[in-house]
């Protein structure tokens, strides 16, 4: 399971977003990769995110 956290900030206010999905982590060559299909919960039903970090 994967846990993302989003927060929104514009400097007055600020809001926080959390999904928990079914997802993939792991260790790339070059770095660290999270990987999950996106739902209708969030608008983009049928797509697969993939986050790259080093």
């Amino acid at each position: 399971m994967i846990k993302l956290i989003s927060t929104q900030n514009d400097g007055e206010e600020s809001e926080s977003t959390e999904l928990i999905t079914r997802g993939k982590y792991g260790r790339e060559k070059d770095g660290y990769i999270i990987e999950y299909d996106e739902t209708e919960a969030t608008g983009y039903a049928g797509s697969t995110t993939k986050i790259k970090g080093v």
